[in-house]
């Protein structure tokens, strides 16, 4: 999905979980992927051995997961990828939820 820099974090995240909720977007790619990225976070291999530089191991679960969970967007048809952006660009702006009731009372 390609989104500029100037969308947040809680955005694209948004995004990606109304992707992956779409019945739109292939199975196979979002159960694949995600239980790919699952596998990988709970492997005891990893890309960059940590045992060599302390803290090194987690580096590389930085960027292969990410990775994997860009991978079910570009999955996702484009019109599910754009559609979940357009909500989720609503949402932060708040006018994906309705308005919340007056607390103020009548009398």
């Amino acid at each position: 999905m390609p989104m500029t820099k100037a969308i947040g974090l809680l955005t694209r995240l948004r995004a990606f979980w109304i992707i992956l909720k779409d019945p739109r977007t292939p199975k196979l790619g979002k159960f694949g992927l995600v239980g790919l990225a699952l596998f990988y976070l709970i492997s005891p291999i990893d890309l960059l051995p940590g045992d060599i530089l302390t803290g090194v191991g987690v580096v590389d679960d930085l960027i292969v997961v990410p990775t994997l969970l860009y991978l079910i967007t570009l999955v996702a048809p484009k019109a599910v990828r754009r559609e979940a952006l357009e909500k989720a660009l609503r949402a932060a702006r708040g006018k994906g939820h309705p308005p919340k009731p007056s607390s103020q009372t009548k009398g």
